[in-house]
């Protein structure tokens, strides 16, 4: 999830600051929060659809409009986890 969306290289005078971590932003990007508090945000709401409900890896990519690899990725690294039948 990383996509290149904005230019760090802009002068001082042209940042705003993210809403929820206080990160610099150039003026141009068009969202309120930093790249890393959306994908933390996004990790939180993909972990609560699982826990709620009986869906697959491919289920979950596909509602969130995540590459699959990001939730097996999540997985793997012991992130996500799914209910036990």
């Amino acid at each position: 999830m990383s996509l290149k969306r904005f230019n760090f290289d802009e002068p001082e005078s042209n940042l705003r600051r993210c809403e929820k971590c206080g990160k610099a932003l150039p003026r141009r990007y068009i969202y309120d929060i930093c790249e890393q508090c959306e994908h933390d945000a996004m990790y939180k709401d993909v972990k609560e659809y699982i826990m709620k409900n009986n869906v697959t890896e491919l289920e979950v990519a596909d509602h969130f409009h995540l590459p699959l690899e990001t939730i097996q990725r999540w997985i793997k690294e012991g992130h996500l986890s799914y209910k036990k039948n």
